[in-house]
């Protein structure tokens, strides 16, 4: 009776160890050839798991023998056309990701330190949203080293602002606002599907509108889409404020072309603001940006509250957050412009950002 006990508790110690190997066996992977061995070993057994288990040990006595659950899931895994296990990669946390990508926007000067000081989210975590979002490095890298002339020219652009708010109080009102990002997303499943998302965002008084380029962002479609595509957007604005518009650009590469600006200087006369103007050139500042814009865009609950299923999908739920921007987040727009003005003064035209 002991005995028949005793071996009672071998078999079952053995099958939970043959269970367990098993298990680790199909973490590491097999090599194309010997799953394609399993495959034609399976047919000869007539698809029966055990038989090809027993059949595969006896032909290839000096490899690994993998057990008949291994065996089906490596045909499976053929099955679906590949032989090499597709490693799945895991985004960072929905929340975390928006917790970081918004304190980036908002402070481009911000460190990964800063953040995991402020949040509570690690140095490594948060490096680590910035590079799966492959975030715009225009956006983040903005530690511009100024040049001597560049201080005088920060000096003129803020006096120059503050006497046209003087002159007329609803000058910031009366600019557009405008800055573009790139969204990125790597679907864990269904053989890691990757896109990407370029968004040009405009804000105009209380309006505010995506632009979404079908291909990389370069000079040519953004001269196409300053022709074509820009004045659609603006034709529900009445035509006494556009006389009165001001457009705005930042130094990005794409913006400086001669085309680009042969075509504002144009189009606007002297009314638009960047690098090329015949009015205001927009001098080394990217710390004059207001961020409240995208930050208010990239906290909307709706545009990470579940995974996007397509690009399409991700471009209406920007489109919806837009759309639902609170006028309390575009006035913060046109207020934090005017304070860094004054406070890019303050510093005698200096970089301000890294002292807040």
């Amino acid at each position: 009776m002991l005995k028949s006990i005793d071996n009672f508790l071998v078999n079952v110690i053995l099958s939970i160890y043959t269970k367990l190997f098993c298990s680790l066996v199909i973490m590491v992977d097999y090599l194309s050839n010997e799953i394609v061995d399993m495959i034609r070993i399976l047919g000869e057994a007539g698809n029966n798991y055990s038989s090809a288990e027993s059949l595969y040990a006896e032909r290839y006595p000096n490899r690994r023998h993998p057990c008949r659950k291994t065996i089906r899931k490596l045909t499976e895994r053929a099955q679906q056309g590949s032989l090499k296990r597709i490693r799945q990669k895991s985004g960072p946390n929905a929340e975390n990701s928006l917790v970081v990508l918004g304190a980036t926007v908002l402070n481009p000067h911000i460190s990964t330190r800063q953040i995991e000081r402020q949040h509570c989210i690690s140095k490594s975590t948060a490096n680590r949203i910035i590079k799966f979002n492959r975030f715009h490095p225009y956006h983040i890298h903005l530690t511009h080293q100024l040049e001597p002339r560049d201080f005088e020219r920060r000096l003129q652009f803020c006096n120059w602002a503050l006497n046209q708010i003087q002159r007329n109080p609803h000058f910031i009102a009366e600019m557009l606002f405008s800055d573009e990002a790139t969204s990125h997303w790597q679907r864990s499943q269904e053989f890691q599907r990757q896109w990407s998302i370029n968004v040009w965002v405009g804000i105009l008084g209380n309006n505010i509108g995506p632009y979404f380029f079908e291909q990389h962002l370069n000079a040519e479609n953004y001269l196409t889409f300053l022709q074509n595509d820009l004045p659609n957007l603006l034709r529900h604005i009445n035509n006494d404020l556009l006389n009165r518009m001001w457009f705005q650009q930042d130094g990005a590469p794409v913006h400086r072309s001669q085309n680009v600006t042969n075509f504002l200087n144009n189009r606007f006369r002297n009314r638009w603001i960047g690098m090329g103007s015949r009015t205001h050139e927009w001098p080394r500042s990217p710390d004059l940006l207001s961020r409240f814009l995208f930050l208010g865009i990239y906290k909307r609950k709706s545009l990470y509250a579940e995974e996007p299923t397509t690009a399409e999908n991700m471009k209406e739920r920007i489109r919806e957050a837009c759309t639902n921007i609170n006028a309390d987040v575009l006035q913060k727009v046109r207020d934090d412009f005017r304070r860094r003005l004054d406070v890019c003064i303050q510093v005698n035209g200096g970089l301000f950002e890294h002292r807040q």
